[in-house]
Order: structure tokens, then sequence, then C-alpha cells
């Protein structure tokens, strides 16, 4: 299976110079399930696919829910061809500063597991595994956040939140940081 962001594969078996390839996968015992993948382009542009299961499913082979963001600054979101949320940011180069959200999605404990698509740790760079039982039961309590930082940045997440497990691909700059995170908006209730 090889997934296309443009005119370029996004999962694929061959390497592009320079291009990397992360994954965020929850471990349930001895299965990896991808749930998310992310890409550093050789030219610096950054992408996130959202894995939904049905990349193989002909009349579903246009979703691929994905965010770009361009060398340009240029970031959007994607699905089924359909460009929105357009908005002009800093170039994702060596002079970034700050941080920037990505995206944010609610997962849960049975997410990716439902979505039923392996993780092959050998097609990626590295691979962000969270445990299955660091994640809550219903979607929208534990969040996924996807920021990218200045060197060692801190993630954009809502206050009093609580981060639960968290990784820094800090291979190039800006760094790419996954965050799990539970909002205690969503989950506690009002006093």
């Amino acid at each position: 299976m090889s997934l296309r962001v443009g005119n370029f594969p996004l999962l694929g078996y061959g390497q592009v110079p320079r291009e990397k390839k992360f994954a965020v996968a929850v471990r349930y015992s001895d299965t990896l399930f991808l749930i998310h993948r992310i890409r550093r382009s050789s030219t610096g542009e950054i992408f996130h696919v959202t894995v939904t299961g049905r990349e193989d499913e002909p009349e579903w082979s246009n979703w691929t829910p994905h965010e770009s963001y361009h060398k340009d600054g240029k970031y959007h979101l994607k699905s089924f061809d359909h460009k929105f949320h357009g908005q002009q940011r800093q170039k994702p180069d060596a002079s970034f500063q700050g941080t920037e959200c990505i995206v944010r999605q609610g997962i849960s404990a049975h997410d990716a597991q439902a979505r039923n698509v392996i993780c092959h740790s050998a097609d990626f760079h590295d691979v962000f595994e969270i445990p299955a039982e660091l994640l809550r039961g219903e979607t929208g309590q534990t969040v996924f956040a996807l920021d990218v930082t200045d060197a060692g940045g801190p993630p954009v997440l809502p206050p009093g939140s609580k981060v639960i497990v968290q990784k820094r691909f800090d291979d190039d700059l800006p760094e790419i940081l996954v965050t799990v995170f539970v909002d205690r908006l969503l989950t506690d209730p009002p006093a």
C-alpha cells in the first residue's frame, strides 16, 4: 500500500534522501496498530495523515484526511481532494520560532485497533508507541496533539491539561512534537 500526498508517496518502501517518515502507533499487547503518519519531506515540508483503515477501499481512495505545512509557510487541511482552513504561517525551516499547532484529535483506547492497520516499524525512521492502557475508553477524553516547535519548544495545550506521554522528533528544525494528553475541561465534571 502506498498513500500519496500530491505527486509523491507518503508511505512506501522507497526512501527519498533526507526524507523522514514517522509513525504514531498504539500497542495492544503484542500487536502495534498504526494510527497517524507524519512525513518531513526532503525540502522540509511536514505532512500528517490520519489513518482511517479504509485506504484500500476504492470508494474511499480520495479520503486520506491530512494536514500539509509547506516550505513557503502555507498550511491547509485536505480531504476528498478539497483544501480547507488555509493559512499563511511562518516557514518550517531553521529560522522557525515558537510553536505551531498542526492538529488535535480525540483518541480512545480502541481507535487504532478498530481501524486495524498494522504498523510495520521498518517502514518508518522512528515510531512513537503509545501503550493502549494509557488511553481513555471514550473518544475525546484523551487527545492526540501534533505541533512543530523551535528547539525544545513546548506544545500548545489547553490550560490544565495533563500530559500522558510525549515524543519529540528532533532530526531537524522545526522539531515535530507529538503529545497525548487529557483535557481536564472535557473529562472533569463541573464543580
